[in-house]
């Protein structure tokens, strides 16, 4: 029984790292990227200028947000977007982390919603409940700002830092990790409260901190990919939202179906995918490749075969 447990999880561990299940995901997590610039073409949003936001915070009046080309910024960030997404690939570890991303999501809104019945919280703002009146492409274009900035200014800028003092005070390394995780995500659910209040407080401080840990163990691509992922995976479904005017996502419209089916057949090979690699991979006896799960550390740390950071004698 023993022996049979210990080759379903390696089967398991094996089926995250097959190359099927990763490009499967890798086209999957495209969908969202393709149906963004159909759109933004179609519009001709896409040579316009718009507001690019580099200094602010939710209900402050003051802002930096230079009008930038949006063929220029957006370019800039579908490329970080493919660029994880295949680094990922090539990495073997995109599959363990969508895997986590699931289970730090599923985990944050138990918690959340726990939390929000006894408050008595509800949410103040949903993307079904804002006014979206010639501002479709706004919203759009949005849904990847928004994940940049924040990943940039609560993961990525204190990695950065991370490094800094691993490098400074290597026998705090345990310590300073830890702050990393959780002191950012503070301030990142703080962040919210303006916007969304306090029902959005307990979610994003627990997904922000499972971001962070995914940072360090799978580098920074990781919660960038991912923020991108959960909030663009709201364009699939866009033009069905009874606040968003149908002609001005036309394009959607008129293509909901391929992009729809595209979605729904890249979710459901990747579901059925992890069974079959599970049952195959345990009936050929193979073991999985260890190294995959592990990654390069983003905060240039060594890890161990388990990817902790080894024991210092102090």
């Amino acid at each position: 029984m023993h022996d049979l447990g210990v080759r379903l999880k390696e089967s398991a561990r094996l089926s995250a790292s097959s190359p099927w299940f990763l490009w499967i995901l890798a086209v999957m997590i495209l969908i969202p990227l393709a149906a963004a610039a159909g759109q933004f073409l179609w519009s001709g949003f896409l040579v316009r200028s718009t507001p690019f936001l580099v200094l602010f915070w939710p209900g402050a009046e003051w802002r930096w947000a230079p009008a930038l080309p949006v063929w220029l910024t957006m370019g800039a960030m579908g490329a970080s977007y493919v660029v994880g997404d295949f680094y990922l690939v090539r990495r073997r570890t995109l599959g363990n982390v969508v895997l986590w991303t699931i289970g730090a999501v599923i985990v944050a809104n138990v918690i959340g919603f726990g939390i929000n019945r006894i408050a008595g919280w509800r949410e103040m703002q949903t993307a079904a409940s804002v006014a979206t009146a010639g501002k479709a492409n706004a919203l759009i274009y949005s849904l990847w700002q928004n994940p940049l900035w924040e990943e940039l200014v609560f993961r990525g800028i204190p990695l950065l830092v991370l490094i800094y003092v691993k490098k400074r005070l290597p026998n705090a390394l345990k310590w300073t990790t830890v702050a990393y995780i959780v002191i950012p995500n503070i301030i990142f659910a703080w962040y919210h409260v303006p916007g969304h209040g306090p029902a959005r407080i307990a979610d994003t401080m627990i997904l922000g901190c499972a971001f962070s840990w995914m940072a360090v163990r799978y580098t920074f691509f990781a919660p960038l990919v991912m923020h991108y992922l959960l909030d663009a995976m709201l364009i699939v479904q866009l033009h069905t939202l009874p606040n968003i005017p149908a002609d001005e996502v036309s394009w959607l419209v008129d293509n909901s179906a391929v992009v729809n089916t595209s979605w729904s057949l890249a979710l459901i090979a990747a579901v059925l995918s992890i069974p079959v690699i599970t049952v195959v991979s345990m009936v050929r006896g193979r073991r999985p490749t260890v190294a995959a799960d592990r990654g390069p550390d983003s905060a240039g740390m060594n890890t161990d075969s388990a990817g902790e950071p080894p024991v210092r004698d102090t």
